[in-house]
């Protein structure tokens, strides 16, 4: 069975590590400039085929125009410099033919894209390229506003559908939000970026550091996984983690109590 995989957390946690930690062949999507080689993998190892689709320097190419306008959604955030955008058509394209092809590819066992919280404001400065290039009237681009974070949230959730139909295991590597209160109380951090990548995961984990060594918190574990909630994982890589989500599954179709710890769980899905 594929998965899904959202990994998150700030940045030298481990997550790029462990989105290529699969078994197979990966085909590597890097957004974040450098993100491969902070993983310690070889390049040259057959077992990774890395493709680059970098972000245009469009703030450094022209100082754009002031504007009062806001960012975000429902015109809310911080105000914006607009610039003239060049090239982020060109780059998005390129990368959505080669990701269908990867798809397509039988040789091809997992796909990682790092990271969706780039991928996605490509996506999404790629459609304002064209509405700015395409649409001559200033009324309608505006009302075509909407469309820049509806638009981007549709391809990429096609995406995942792509991934799953493949039968392909797909890692979402994403930036962190800072964390978010809610009526004065803290409730954590989330993805930053596409709300998708949590939303449409089979399973979500937020990586931090002990003792120096990565250790990925389940913040989320597919249909009837909230006794995984909360459950963490030290050095993990996609086997381990795939063990633990399929031996609790086991577990809870035999009746039987889900340990709170990894390993353990491993040990007794294995027994049925």
């Amino acid at each position: 069975m594929s998965r899904v995989y959202t990994g998150y957390g700030e940045s030298g946690k481990g997550k790029s590590t462990f989105a290529t930690s699969g078994n197979g062949l990966c085909w590597y999507a890097e957004f974040d400039a450098g993100s491969f080689e902070r993983t310690g993998r070889d390049e040259d190892d057959p077992k990774y085929e890395v493709h680059r689709y970098y972000s245009p320097l469009t703030s450094l190419l022209n100082e754009g125009v002031l504007s009062t306008e806001m960012a975000g959604r429902e015109g809310k955030g911080a105000v914006i410099v607009k610039h003239h955008l060049e090239g982020w058509r060109e780059v998005y394209w390129t990368f959505i033919k080669d990701y269908v092809e990867a798809v397509k590819r039988p040789d091809v066992s997992y796909i990682v894209l790092d990271t969706s919280t780039k991928l996605f404001t490509m996506a999404q400065n790629a459609l304002r390229q064209r509405i700015q290039d395409e649409v001559a009237s200033a009324d309608q681009a505006d009302r075509l506003k909407r469309l820049e974070y509806q638009e981007p949230q549709s391809q990429l959730g096609q995406m995942i559908e792509g991934a799953k139909i493949a039968g392909k295991d797909l890692v979402l590597v994403a930036h962190e939000t800072a964390e978010r209160w809610v009526e004065n109380k803290p409730v954590g951090h989330k993805a930053r970026g596409w709300d998708g990548a949590e939303e449409e995961a089979d399973a979500v984990l937020r990586f931090t550091l002990l003792d120096n060594r990565p250790v990925a918190e389940i913040t989320k574990a597919g249909k009837g996984g909230l006794d995984l909630i909360g459950l963490n994982i030290k050095e993990p890589d996609i086997e381990t983690v795939n063990d633990v989500l399929d031996a609790a599954a086991k577990l809870r179709k035999a009746g039987k109590a889900v340990p709170r710890d990894a390993m353990e769980i491993i040990v007794e899905g294995a027994k049925l």
